[in-house]
Formats: C-alpha cells, structure tokens, sequence
C-alpha cells in the first residue's frame, strides 16, 4: 500500500541511480508518440480495458438504459393516447379484451421505443466519447475542439 503522504518525503540515496523516479517517468512520457498513446487505450492489459475505455463504455450503458426509460415511457403514453382515440367508438365484447389490448399496445410501444431511442442516443454517445478521448489520448490533452470536431463528424 502506498502512503501519499510519503511520497514527497521518500528519496532514494543511492548514488548508483543519476536521475529520480520522477525524471524518469517524464522522460518515458515525453518519448511516447501519439500513436502509441492511442494504442495503449484500445489494448487491454493484465488489469483489464484501459481507463479511457472503461469510461466510454460505462458512460455509453448509463446513456443506452437511461435513454431506453424515458423513450420507451414516452412512447408508451403516446400509444395510450391514440388508443383512446381511435377506439372511441369500439365496442368491445368484454371489458377484459378491451383492457388487454390496450395492455398489449402499450406494451408493445414501451419495447418498441425503448429499443428505437436506445439505440439513437447510446450509439451516438459512444460514438461521440469515442472520437473525443481518441483525439484526446494522441493529443495528450482534451480542449473544447476535440468536442467540436467529434460532434461535426457525427
């Protein structure tokens, strides 16, 4: 377990090593190209996806679910509404064959829309989240043109 607060106040005092972790690191980073940044985030790795990954996928699921809810709610209001509309003037030959069909149509507009803004929203998201921390991971920073370049390209 690393303690933070340790880190500013262990050194090493081997004279063996000429330059810091710190240095190190750095100079590792500043030799890695862009190519090599975009590789490492679509490569998995003993722990798994990359981070950046990981966050398109779990945002691009929220947006998939979240968008499913509410089009498929908002569907199947609108398929209740036309319901009423169009049998108005319907006789049914039971209460329950009339309530079971309407059981059935608002049903069938909930999966209906559901799928339908499921789709839209959440492949567009991830689509979109994609493009940006590509661009982002080979530029090794994010700024508010790689939002406007993604979202022109959708």
């Amino acid at each position: 377990m690393v303690y933070p607060f340790l880190i500013g106040s262990v050194h090493c005092s081997s004279k063996d090593l000429p330059i810091s972790m710190e240095e190190y690191v750095k100079n590792q980073l500043s030799e890695e190209t862009g190519w090599d940044r975009v590789k490492r985030m679509y490569s998995t790795d003993d722990f798994g996806i990359s981070p950046e990954m990981n966050y398109v996928l779990t945002t691009g699921k929220y947006i998939l679910v979240t968008s499913a809810f509410f089009g498929g709610f908002g569907n199947m209001l609108r398929a209740k509404n036309e319901f009423f509309r169009k049998n108005v003037a319907t006789t049914w030959e039971s209460q329950h064959l009339a309530r079971r069909n309407l059981a059935d149509t608002m049903s069938l507009a909930l999966f209906k829309g559901g799928a339908k803004s499921a789709l839209k929203y959440g492949s567009f998201s991830t689509v979109y989240l994609l493009a940006t921390m590509t661009a982002a991971n080979y530029r090794d920073k994010i700024s508010v043109w790689d939002h406007a370049a993604s979202g022109v390209f959708q």
